[in-house]
């Protein structure tokens, strides 16, 4: 009696192996496990969800909104009520990890014409009040934050009255509450930078700079020719100024009040203040830091405004429309393919400002 011959198994097949409890890959020679823990929610682009926050809502500027929009960002169409800051607030940094997200520093009701040392946090998976989390080591506003799942870094800014840019760098747990401590300084003052991440690195560019001793008044651009960006790592939060050059940039002028957001390897710069940066954004590649790359315009040119991310989609979201004019316009770009930006809906009337700030729970605190 002869024998049916056994089928091969294709490469790619997947099985569930009852002794094992897992799932297993045949890659040709071998099955391989597939994974030993359940699929991660909060990395997936599906369902991800994009939350923007506070800001000021029109002039006179000292009128801050503390509303909190959301949105699914695989989606289109407009945002939704999601809850209120502690304070109307805005120039405040933010960061995240896929449940929690962190809003730091800043101005608010409290210090309308200074800045504030505060610290409070939003669970992103369910609407409701943002709470009180901690302090700052020092008060400061118009400063940035990148993170991975488990902690924030946040760095340069400025304290008012009189205008002094800072160079501080401030780390805090994020799962936790309590007060973030001081991680050292970075060799340049800065503030209005824009910074993008990918959960090991945060890359800082653009902005305002002063004298290296952080002296008051008017400071001169950073990002103008010579100038490098600021490489800043989570771990250790130590820095590496070698970060590539500006796309087309000319000393006549820096990159102030650009956005960015990014996945695990590209970062983009988005729109801002100066012509003609405002009307574009750049692409970096993230491992080979290199120089800044035009990568497509922007639907809506806005300055401050407020963005978040999947690992596939950027989004935009309000900003200054000029003259201090708020906006409430929604925009996106597919961050690997580039082109025009494309409308996404609208904010709320509730944080629809300028200097409002972003949180994603879609990719761990990128």
């Amino acid at each position: 009696m002869s024998l049916t011959p056994k089928k091969p198994i294709p490469e790619g097949a997947i099985r569930y192996n009852t002794d094992s409890n897992k799932m297993e890959l045949w890659n040709g020679q071998k099955w391989m496990i597939v994974s030993t823990s359940s699929p991660n929610l909060g990395n997936s682009p599906v369902g991800a969800r994009g939350l923007f926050c506070g800001g000021w809502r029109n002039s006179p500027s000292t009128l801050r909104s503390n509303g909190i929009d959301f949105i699914t960002i695989s989606s289109t169409g407009n945002a939704t009520d999601f809850g209120d800051l502690t304070k109307r607030q805005s120039y405040f940094g933010t960061c995240s990890s896929k449940t929690r997200g962190i809003t730091v520093g800043g101005d608010n009701d409290n210090s309308p014409s200074g800045a504030t040392n505060e610290i409070d946090f939003i669970t992103i998976s369910s609407t409701g009040n943002a709470q009180d989390f901690g302090d700052l080591p020092l008060a400061i506003k118009g400063h940035h934050g990148h993170s991975n799942e488990t902690r924030g870094v946040f760095c340069q800014g400025s304290t008012p009255s009189p205008f002094v840019s800072k160079k501080d760098i401030s780390v805090l747990t994020i799962a936790s509450t309590g007060s973030a401590f001081d991680g050292g300084d970075l060799s340049r003052h800065g503030v209005q930078t824009f910074v993008f991440g990918n959960g090991i690195r945060g890359i800082y560019g653009g902005g305002y700079y002063a004298t290296p001793d952080g002296s008051p008044g008017s400071p001169g651009y950073a990002g103008t020719t010579g100038e490098k960006h600021i490489l800043v790592n989570i771990a250790t939060h130590g820095e590496v100024i070698l970060f590539g050059d500006f796309n087309g940039h000319s000393s006549s002028g820096g990159i102030i009040r650009s956005s960015a957001f990014s996945n695990s390897t590209r970062g983009i710069r988005f729109s801002g203040y100066t012509a003609p940066y405002h009307l574009t954004y750049d692409k970096y590649e993230i491992a080979s830091l290199g120089n800044a790359i035009d990568f497509g315009d922007v639907l809506y040119n806005r300055e401050w405004a407020s963005t978040t991310s999947s690992p596939t989609r950027g989004v935009a979201a309000g900003g200054d429309s000029g003259n201090y004019g708020t906006a409430r316009e929604i925009q996106y770009i597919e961050i690997m393919s580039g082109g025009k930006s494309v409308d996404f809906g609208d904010l709320t009337d509730r944080p629809s400002s300028a200097v409002p700030q972003g949180i994603s729970n879609a990719h761990g605190g990128l």
